[in-house]
């Protein structure tokens, strides 16, 4: 069986003839019964290989902590939401972008921890709402989309969150308690071990049971109703950023951290731009861009950088076209070629950027690939600038038409 599910091994059972399929880490395996054996039957013991163990556990980031995590990652549980998720780093790194079958929530850097140190989650809801949330599990996998303050990641053993209850009036009210006793049920062990285990417990029921968990205890240090203990308060600025930040983006917003903040030597603005020496550009780009990302750019030192091409020229009804594929950027002209990019206005003086240029098999596409071209663009190593004397070629407008041949007597147009 390629799963641990009870209906898969009993399908399984087929395939083991006179045995049966058992579990073991998410894989089914035929064996055969113990009875049967005398009970003086030497056996070795063996476990399942780790590249034939559970193909439904973790062989990738972002998976259920209860089947183990990758190397670089830590099972993790965000204050106030059910479930647990395993995360990987992202203080000095891009989140990595593979992510557990049948998952299509996007890896975004969005957490930190108590000690400052950022982490990824998948964000699988723009917004709390309870119909985004449950459009959010699809996003899940095997896991569930659960609202913290406006948005929705992906955790593993919680159910889909029930729809919002209405507010807490304040008091605690039969309608009242009878929703809290709902969400307290599965939460008594940590309610008996203190207040901190019980609200974390609670995580979105807290609202709800606030008023009655004062009336018990007034003295608790809580407030209804609205109110949040201060060990569940997390940046919620810094969640939605995150959430909606992507590559090519301004600057003055912050970069991510596979990118550095470039300006292409001859234009102005900048924008964040990722490297492209070992790797392809990023896809992802900010909301309404819609230029191409391309390994466009070089810097002092050689490397390779990305950036988002919005015309295939620098004549300005192109790039004023090329503006709407910038989103909030512009269309800068470089060598032939439009480049998105920032204004300097929103950085700050002691921002820090390197300088680039455009790659040459990039750059000018309006201007010599071939033989016979433009001089201003210049010529081919084979080639030398020329003018003929008595005719116009590149950097003349268009001749002017032919004047009719002369009549053989003389006209006014032929006196003109």
């Amino acid at each position: 069986s390629a799963s641990d599910k009870w209906s898969d091994l009993r399908a399984g059972d087929a395939q083991c003839g006179t045995g049966s399929c058992q579990p073991i880490q998410g894989t089914g395996v035929c064996t055969y019964a113990d009875s049967r054996l005398p009970e003086s039957t030497a056996f070795v013991k063996v476990s399942i290989l780790p590249e034939v163990a559970t193909p439904e556990a973790n062989q990738t980031h972002y998976g259920d902590p209860a089947n183990g995590c990758e190397a670089d990652e830590e099972a993790v549980q965000v204050q106030g939401v059910s479930g647990k998720f395993c995360s990987p780093d992202c203080a000095s790194a891009a989140c990595p972008t593979d992510v557990p079958s049948g998952v299509t929530a996007a890896p975004q850097c969005a957490l930190q921890t108590t000690t400052g140190d950022k982490r990824c989650a998948l964000i699988c809801s723009p917004s709390d709402k309870w119909s985004d949330l449950r459009a959010g599990d699809a996003q899940c996998g095997t896991g569930s989309c659960q609202p913290i303050q406006g948005t929705g990641i992906c955790t593993y053993g919680a159910g889909p969150s029930p729809p919002s209850p209405s507010p807490p009036s304040g008091d605690c009210s039969i309608p009242t308690a009878l929703q809290c006793a709902q969400g307290l049920g599965k939460c008594i062990s940590q309610c008996k071990s203190g207040l901190a285990a019980c609200v974390q417990c609670l995580g979105g029921d807290f609202g709800t049971c606030c008023p009655c968990i004062k009336k018990i205890d007034p003295n608790l240090p809580i407030q209804c109703p609205g109110s949040v203990p201060e060990f569940m308060i997390v940046d919620v600025a810094a969640i939605k950023a995150a959430a909606a930040q992507t590559h090519y983006g301004d600057p003055a917003n912050g970069c991510e951290a596979d990118e550095e903040a470039v300006q292409v030597q001859g234009i102005s603005g900048k924008f964040c731009s990722p490297d492209c020496a070992s790797a392809a550009c990023p896809t992802d780009v900010p909301s309404g861009v819609t230029a191409a990302p391309q390994c466009a750019l070089q810097t002092t030192t050689g490397d390779k950088r990305c950036a988002l091409i919005c015309s295939a020229s620098d004549k300005w009804s192109d790039l004023r076209a090329g503006d709407a594929q910038c989103g909030t950027g512009s269309c800068q002209p470089i060598q032939g070629t439009g480049v998105c990019t920032y204004a300097d206005s929103r950085l700050p003086e002691s921002t820090a950027f390197v300088k680039v240029s455009i790659l040459p098999e990039v750059a000018t596409p309006e201007a010599n690939q071939t033989h016979y071209g433009d001089p201003a663009n210049g010529c081919e190593a084979d080639e030398e600038a020329v003018q003929v004397q008595g005719i116009c070629t590149y950097g003349a407008g268009p001749s002017p038409p032919s004047p009719s041949p002369p009549s053989g007597d003389c006209s006014i147009p032929t006196a003109l």
